[in-house]
């Protein structure tokens, strides 16, 4: 392991599936759009109105109009799943999972060995980077290290469990390597490549797009997320396009960001007006 064995690409995102229409010889493009409109048309309607009945001109009325008021609801109803890979455990923590509104099944740490150094590297340079790359080739080092020291202590206590349950020798070494990869897994940085499947709603896609500039792991987010769109924009133009949305930015920190702290105490300091709080809302 002498140095970072990463995949060159970065960040790997391709659409696996989405909603489309139930007839298998049916090809209908822009699917995705029109399933949201019908959805918020029925609302307004004496009868069910059906995704093919959508015309561009209620996309651009109706569609842009419901978005714009708040009315999200029809845009749950279109799903994608994306393949997601060479993606750190932090973005997948930090943003993916950092809502209720998704699904994923995920590379277990518990199951699959970390044979080598896989991480994301963010954009630094020069000595940031060489401590961050040391950072990494040491934490994978004590990784291998505590997953060989383990087994046997592990196979000393698991021979008496396994006795009982009736395994071989054999079942239980193999139990005990699982057991050893497993508590070593919590020394691998959070910055260590996974792979997943990762399920969202047409609604979450679009406040995915509004927050990416934000969280613990922007730059990463953004590359992610921009790849997401682009494939999206492959079996639905429309749903990008015709409901536009952008990014917030990064809030607090892009805030803080061109000032140094004591700039930002005083500013804030200065803002209190000598008080030691002040009601800002009620």
């Amino acid at each position: 392991m002498d140095e970072l064995n990463l995949t060159s690409s970065g960040p790997q995102v391709k659409l696996l599936a989405y909603t489309a229409p139930v007839n298998a010889g049916e090809t209908e493009t822009n699917y995705s759009i029109k399933l949201a409109v019908a959805s918020a048309r029925t609302c307004y309607s004496s009868r069910l109105i059906l995704p093919e009945e959508i015309t561009e001109d209620h996309i651009e009325r109706i569609g842009k109009s419901i978005y714009e008021s708040g009315h999200h609801t029809p845009f749950t109803h279109p799903t994608f799943v994306f393949g997601l890979s060479n993606v750190s455990r932090q973005f997948v923590w930090a943003f993916l999972h950092s809502h209720p509104f998704y699904n994923s099944e995920q590379q277990s740490q518990r199951y699959v060995v970390s044979r080598m150094p896989e991480v994301f590297i963010p954009p630094i340079e020069g000595e940031n980077l060489k401590i961050y790359k040391d950072a990494v080739l040491r934490a994978f080092e004590a990784y291998h290290q505590i997953s060989e020291l383990m087994v046997e202590d592990n196979f000393k206590l698991m021979s008496s469990i396994g006795s009982i349950k009736g395994q071989t020798e054999k079942q239980i070494r193999s139990e005990s390597e699982k057991k050893a990869i497993e508590n070593a897994r919590y020394v691998l940085p959070i910055a260590s490549y996974t792979a997943l499947y990762h399920t969202i709603s047409g609604i979450q896609l679009k406040r995915y797009i509004r927050m990416m500039d934000s969280g613990d792991c922007p730059y990463e987010t953004r590359i992610v997320v921009e790849k997401m769109i682009e494939e999206v924009k492959k079996i639905d133009l429309d749903f990008i396009e015709k409901i536009p949305e952008e990014s917030i930015g990064g809030g607090v920190e892009d805030d803080l960001r061109p000032m140094s702290i004591d700039v930002w105490k005083n500013e804030f300091d200065k803002s209190l007006e000598g008080h030691i709080s002040k009601l800002i809302s009620f």
